[in-house]
């Protein structure tokens, strides 16, 4: 495996992660973690970063699908759209 691709695989574990950690505790300091490692920027407001995240669970192929249905069942409660592709229940 190239290095790329090792880096690669590495960022999509660690953002799996990450995202994972954010639905078991709520907690989105291994986001930040993550986002800071990789050099990304995470928005500054907690709420819209909650939001975001979110978006990101229920969009990420590689979440179990339990995780990716309660993150878009929790966007569309408070208003917001999912960025799932239809597969996940609502």
């Amino acid at each position: 495996m190239s290095d790329t691709t090792t880096e690669i695989a590495e960022y999509h574990a660690s953002l799996d992660a990450a995202l994972t950690k954010f639905m078991q505790t709520g907690s989105t300091d291994a986001v930040v973690l993550h986002a800071h490692r990789w050099g990304v920027d995470v928005p500054s407001d907690p709420e819209t970063l909650r939001v975001a995240l979110l978006k990101g669970v229920s969009a990420r192929t590689t979440l179990p699908m339990e995780m990716r249905t309660r993150a878009k069942r929790e966007l569309m409660k408070g208003g917001f759209r999912p960025w799932d592709d239809g597969d996940v229940p609502a």
